[in-house]
């Protein structure tokens, strides 16, 4: 968020990035650190995945701010994602057919390696459970959420919009406790606290 609110001063010349959102989004990030470690604390240095993370954070930015433009254009929220989940099916297709290692899934250990087995791809996409995964991932994690994601950022603008992926934290130890019976720390409810204020005190100030 804190990247994206940069971007869109940079290249946007949105003035929303004011000192209560450089606060808040700090307070927001200790918040995120605080639920995430949960009591843990190993610092560790991993370039290859720092750097990955950091690519990632960059092209997520960037990506707003396309949206942001596309919607100027007068692109509609539907053809924003249509378009721009095309070209990821296109750039993903490969992988997604001759992606399988020899075991038959995917690894990102180091292990990964391309496999032509005809039958072992295939066998893959013959699975119901698999295509039930893909179907969800595809429409509903995916697609549906961005078009949520372009419409808010349409209505409410790019900052407003990317400080609410402060609370992900939150929501991910809402649905672990739900859903996988995990107990909920009493540090995760400080790191949830300390979250809900950093998003709030940025906000607060999107909103005057």
């Amino acid at each position: 968020p804190i990247v994206t609110a940069l971007f869109a001063r940079l290249f946007l010349k949105d003035k929303a990035l004011s000192l209560n959102v450089i606060i808040g989004s700090l307070l927001a990030i200790c918040g995120a650190a605080i639920v995430s470690l949960n009591g843990v604390f190993e610092l560790a240095v991993h370039p290859l995945g720092d750097l990955m993370a950091l690519g990632g954070m960059l092209c997520w930015g960037v990506y707003f701010i396309l949206i942001v433009k596309a919607n100027k254009c007068g692109l509609s929220v539907m053809a924003i994602t249509r378009k721009s989940f095309g070209w990821a099916i296109v750039m993903m297709l490969p992988v997604m057919v001759w992606g399988a290692t020899e075991s038959g899934f995917y690894a990102l250990d180091g292990s990964f390696s391309v496999c032509t087995d005809f039958e072992l791809n295939v066998e893959r996409f013959s699975r119901p459970l698999n295509c039930v995964n893909l179907c969800f991932l595809g429409l509903c994690a995916s697609a549906l959420a961005f078009v949520f994601w372009s419409k808010a950022c349409a209505e409410l603008g790019v900052v407003k919009t990317t400080m609410c992926l402060y609370q992900e934290p939150i929501i991910a130890v809402v649905f672990a406790v739900l859903f996988l019976g995990e107990k909920v720390s009493l540090i995760s409810i400080i790191g949830g606290a300390v979250i809900a204020f950093g998003v709030y005190a940025a906000n607060r100030s999107v909103r005057k």
